[in-house]
């Protein structure tokens, strides 16, 4: 996902290249270019001039060496990030094949009924 994207659809403001892709989350020390990590508590600013992160969520007031989304809670934030740049993919909705529905059970639309499940009554 690009930073940009993710600016915006966290509320945040952006500072630095939008057009990066942000593939991972990390802490500040273990962050490497392709990740997104956070400083929420300014006892950690030292961790946030070494970071190797790509990008940053911080709050007003500090300055980064690398592209940041600025927010007054960047532990919301980051957390709310997380969801996004990790998002698991959703099954086709359907029955497998294997899966097993009694005739009595109502499966709603839009519901994936894996392989191998057993739907009672």
């Amino acid at each position: 996902m690009k930073l940009g994207e993710l600016a915006a659809r966290l509320g945040c403001e952006l500072r630095g290249d939008g057009e990066l892709e942000i593939r991972g989350v990390a802490g500040l020390d273990e962050a490497g270019p392709g990740d997104l990590s956070f400083l929420a508590n300014p006892r950690y600013a030292e961790k946030l001039r070494a970071t190797r992160a790509g990008a940053v969520v911080v709050a007003p007031g500090h300055e980064a060496p690398v592209p940041s989304l600025v927010c007054d809670n960047p532990y919301l934030a980051f957390s709310r990030a997380v969801a996004l740049v990790r998002a698991q993919p959703r099954p086709a909705p359907g029955v497998h094949p294997s899966a097993h529905v009694h005739a009595t059970a109502v499966v709603g639309d839009g519901v994936h009924v894996g392989a191998l499940a057993v739907v009672g009554a």
